[in-house]
C-alpha cells in the first residue's frame, strides 16, 4: 500500500534482488522506488519494465550493480532520475560528516574512544579509564621490550576479570605500540602496530579471556624470544599498574626511574648497588626485593628520583652476584585508587557478553 518504496541495506545473499518482476507485482500501481542503497539490491531490466509498463510510476535510482555504469535499461526512459552514486554528497550529508569529523577528531585528542574508527577497536570505556589503561599498558609494552631487548617471535595477552574483548584488544595495542617503538626505533601507534609485528614476522594472537566475576582485572603480557619474560598490570588497587615482573610479584606498582636487577641472593647486595648509587649521585625512593628461595634467584625493584647514568648502571652490571641489571623509565600512575574504573571495566564487560 506504501506510494514510495526505498531502499537503505547493504548487499547481501538476502538483500540481493531483492525487488524484482515478483516483488514489483506485489506494489501498490503507480508506486514511486528509489534506491540509494546499493546497485544489486534492485533487478534494473525489471524495473525498467515496470516503469514502461505503469506499475512503477517513476524511480530514483543513485547505484548500480556495476560502476561507473554506462549502459543500463534504465537510461533514456523519461520518468527515471539517475545520478552516479552521489546521494550522499547532498549538502545535509557534507554537513553531518563534518560534525562527526570534528566530534571524533576532538575525542582522540582527548583520549576518549573513538566510535567510528575502522581500524581500532571500539573502546567501551569512558576517557579516564581509556586513558588509564593506555597508560599503563604503554609502560609494560615498553618494559618488555627492556626485559626481550632483541624483537620477539611472539607476544601474548592473558585477561582475567570482567573485561570486554574491545578493550583487552585495545590494551594489547597500546602495548605493542611502545615496545615495537623501542625495539625499532621509530614511531609506531596502536593502529599499525598489528601491521609493524607482521612486517617483523612476530606472531600476535587476539587476547584471551577469562571473564571471572570475582576477580579483579588483571592483564598479562608474555613475551616469547631467547627467552621468555612476563609482565603483570592489574587494575583497581592502590596505585594501578605493573604489579609484577616474570614471577616476581612487587608491594607497588612501577612509576618513574627504576633499576631492575636479576641476581642471586647473597649478603652485601644491596648495600653495594646502594653505595654505587650514591656515588654518582642518585638518591634512592623505594626498593622492594623478591626471591624463590633464600640464597637463590631474586629480583630487586628499586626506584630512583634521577635519570641512572650509563656509568652507574655499568658497574651494577659488574657486580659478581648480578646476573641482569637495566634501567627503565615508566610514566607515574594515580596515587589514589579508582573505584570507578573497576565499575566502568566491568559494565562493558557485562554490556558485551
Amino acid at each position: 500500500e506504501a506510494d514510495v518504496l526505498t531502499f537503505h541495506v547493504p548487499s547481501t545473499d538476502v538483500t540481493r534482488n531483492m525487488l524484482d518482476a515478483r516483488t514489483i507485482g506485489q506494489l501498490k500501481h503507480g508506486v514511486v522506488v528509489l534506491n540509494m542503497a546499493r546497485g544489486d539490491v534492485v533487478d534494473q531490466d525489471a524495473l525498467a519494465a515496470a516503469l514502461r509498463g505503469g506499475q512503477v510510476a517513476a524511480a530514483g535510482v543513485d547505484v548500480f550493480p556495476v560502476e561507473p555504469c554506462t549502459h543500463s535499461p534504465l537510461f533514456g526512459l523519461p520518468n527515471v532520475i539517475v545520478t552516479p552514486h552521489t546521494a550522499g554528497s547532498s549538502a545535509e550529508a557534507l554537513e553531518a560528516v563534518g560534525r562527526v569529523i570534528g566530534t571524533t577528531t576532538l575525542a582522540a585528542l582527548r583520549g576518549e574512544s573513538v566510535p567510528n574508527a575502522v581500524n581500532l577497536p571500539r573502546a567501551t570505556l569512558e576517557a579516564p579509564e581509556l586513558r588509564r589503561l593506555t597508560t599503563v599498558a604503554g609502560a609494560a609494552g615498553h618494559l618488555l621490550s627492556v626485559l626481550v631487548s632483541d624483537i620477539p617471535r611472539e607476544i601474548r595477552l592473558s585477561v582475567r576479570g570482567m573485561v570486554s574483548p574491545d578493550v583487552a584488544q585495545h590494551v594489547l595495542n597500546a602495548a605493542l605500540s611502545s615496545a615495537f617503538q623501542r625495539w625499532l626505533d621509530r614511531r609506531v601507534t596502536p593502529v599499525n602496530a598489528n601491521v609493524v609485528a607482521d612486517d617483523m614476522n612476530v606472531e600476535i594472537g587476539p587476547p584471551t579471556i577469562d571473564q571471572d566475576e570475582n576477580a579483579l582485572p588483571q592483564f598479562l603480557f608474555e613475551v616469547c624470544g631467547e627467552s621468555t619474560h612476563t609482565v603483570t598490570v592489574t587494575w583497581d588497587r592502590p596505585y594501578a599498574g605493573i604489579v609484577a615482573v616474570d614471577k616476581f610479584s612487587l608491594e607497588r606498582p612501577l612509576a618513574g626511574h627504576v633499576l631492575i636487577t636479576h641476581h642471586h641472593d647473597q649478603p652485601g647486595v644491596i648495600g653495594t648497588l646502594g653505595m654505587i648509587l650514591g656515588r654518582h649521585g642518585v638518591n634512592i625512593a623505594g626498593m622492594q626485593v623478591g626471591r624463590v628461595a633464600p640464597l637463590g634467584e631474586a629480583l630487586m625493584v628499586t626506584n630512583v628520583d634521577e635519570a641512572i647514568p650509563p656509568e652507574a648502571l655499568a658497574e651494577i652490571q659488574a657486580c659478581v652476584a648480578v646476573e641482569h641489571a637495566f634501567v627503565v623509565s615508566l610514566p607515574p600512575f594515580d596515587a589514589e585508587p579508582d573505584p570507578v574504573a573497576l565499575s566502568a571495566i566491568t559494565a562493558a564487560a557485562i554490556a558485551a557478553k
